[in-house]
């Protein structure tokens, strides 16, 4: 079995068990919810370092996606079984900071991982991170992991680890990503319309445009009832000069009304242009057609 890149989380500190809460004398302080995020992000470092099979899977949200910094692309279940049979020693951070909006937290920084290898030497590699956490029902899951090598001579952040403000149209961008993601996987589409603008369009791969929020929400219909179970999935953000591609990973079971009850599992992406308001106001969806086709009538 290919065993996948190493998601690399982070604790500042490991020498200790993972605590929710601090004490001064025997009065307790309930932490900022900036700091929840981070006991959270500990807990799965601990996790991680000794192998704790049930506690990964207790923190780690089921929709989970890791983007690795060589493109690999992984959910919770491969993630788990990686991490069980990883040599790794240790990690360090070097900076670490934490951006939360509504429900969705956002913890940027850098890390260095060190794995064991042959001979008793060891391998080291310096990486930056984006984690995305999830609250459900008061507690903080990790949803998302994306990874990138860090480049020699590469800035910090601003002083006192805050992001700049790159970072947090970023970070805003994610969230709304993230968000747009899971309105696909609702069985909701009037809250997937309403990520669109009252006057925009909506189109895949050559077909005819749905034109307005209404026709939008319609096609989104289509798809709902045709998959009672889908899940879409964000796996990546790639933003340029004139428009954002949001990458996605589609899975679901055709088991509405007239279909023929086969699973699929697609990747694909969609072309964003938003409006002054953040809303898409154009979005041209391309996927492989034919492959849909046939995992569709396999």
């Amino acid at each position: 079995m290919r065993i996948p890149v190493v998601p690399i989380l982070h604790a500042v500190s490991l020498a200790g068990p993972v605590q929710s809460r601090a004490e001064v004398g025997n009065v307790p302080i309930i932490e900022s919810e900036e700091q929840r995020v981070l006991v959270a992000e500990d807990a799965y470092v601990a996790a991680e370092l000794s192998r704790d099979e049930a506690a990964l899977r207790r923190i780690v949200d089921d929709r989970f996606v890791f983007n690795s910094s060589n493109g690999q692309t992984t959910g919770k279940e491969e993630l788990i079984q990686g991490l069980l049979q990883m040599a790794m020693t240790g990690q360090d951070i070097t900076e670490r900071s934490v951006l939360i909006e509504g429900d969705i937290a956002l913890v940027f920084g850098t890390t260095e991982l060190r794995f064991a290898a042959p001979e008793g030497t060891e391998r080291v590699s310096t990486l930056r991170y984006t984690s995305t956490y999830v609250r459900r029902e008061g507690d903080w899951h990790l949803l998302a992991l994306q990874m990138q090598s860090r480049a020699p001579g590469q800035q910090r952040a601003a002083e006192g680890g805050q992001p700049d403000q790159k970072q947090h149209d970023m970070i805003a961008l994610t969230d709304f990503a993230t968000r747009y993601a899971a309105a696909w996987s609702s069985q909701d589409p009037v809250a997937f319309a309403a990520f669109y603008a009252e006057n925009a369009s909506f189109r895949i791969n050559d077909g005819a445009a749905s034109i307005g929020r209404a026709a939008i929400e319609e096609t989104a219909r289509s798809f709902m009832t045709a998959f009672p179970d889908m899940v879409v999935r964000l796996v990546e953000l790639r933003p340029t000069e004139d428009h954002i591609e949001f990458h996605w990973r589609w899975t679901g079971t055709n088991t509405g009304p007239g279909g023929t009850g086969n699973a699929v599992d697609l990747r694909g992406h969609e072309q964003w242009i938003l409006d002054e308001d953040g809303l898409i106001l154009e979005c041209h969806g391309h996927m492989d057609d034919a492959e849909y086709q046939r995992q569709l009538n396999k």
